[in-house]
């Protein structure tokens, strides 16, 4: 079963590079981002800082609706909350880049499941961590704050792995 599982994996860059005309909708990125925010929080709340988390190591499972952070091989141990906001900071322009924006995390194209008020609200979320605004709330923090901001948007329901034209 680990084999097929391996078989479906693919890094955010690859699906973006293999699928260039596509980008992740806000409601699949949602849940990458949701799951990243998982994981990074498991690891620094046992002080362990990834320090290479990018599109590369960002591993989507799409059958499973899941998620491996790959490559810990800089990883650290560290309390510091620079470098674990650097790491935060750093899966949410994985994310971003799935959703295609420009670098200030404004979407460059409307978005089937966001009118533009809740457009705005998601855009401002991911500028605040841009910014650096946020910095000091944990992982957990954030994800309370997004999960709270998208059940608002969608409610709390299961949503497939998708993706639209970029163009």
């Amino acid at each position: 079963d680990q084999l097929k599982i391996l078989h479906r994996v693919i890094s955010s860059k690859e699906e973006n590079e293999k699928n260039e005309n596509l980008r992740l909708d806000a409601k699949t990125a949602s849940w990458v981002w949701g799951k990243l925010l998982k994981v990074i929080g498991f690891a620094h709340d046992i002080d362990i800082v990834n320090g290479a988390i990018n599109d590369s190591n960002v591993m989507l499972v799409p059958d499973e609706h899941g998620i491996i952070v790959f490559n810990w091989g800089r990883a650290v141990v560290s309390n510091s909350d620079q470098a674990k906001f650097a790491d935060i900071r750093n899966a949410a322009s994985a994310v971003l880049l799935s959703l295609q924006t420009d670098k200030n995390g404004r979407l460059m194209q409307d978005d089937l499941y966001l009118d533009p008020q809740q457009k705005e609200e998601f855009e401002n979320y991911f500028r605040r961590i841009l910014s650096g605004e946020v910095m000091g709330l944990s992982a957990y923090d954030l994800k309370d704050q997004f999960y709270e901001m998208i059940y608002s948007f969608w409610g709390q329901e299961f949503y497939p792995y998708t993706t639209f034209d970029r163009s």
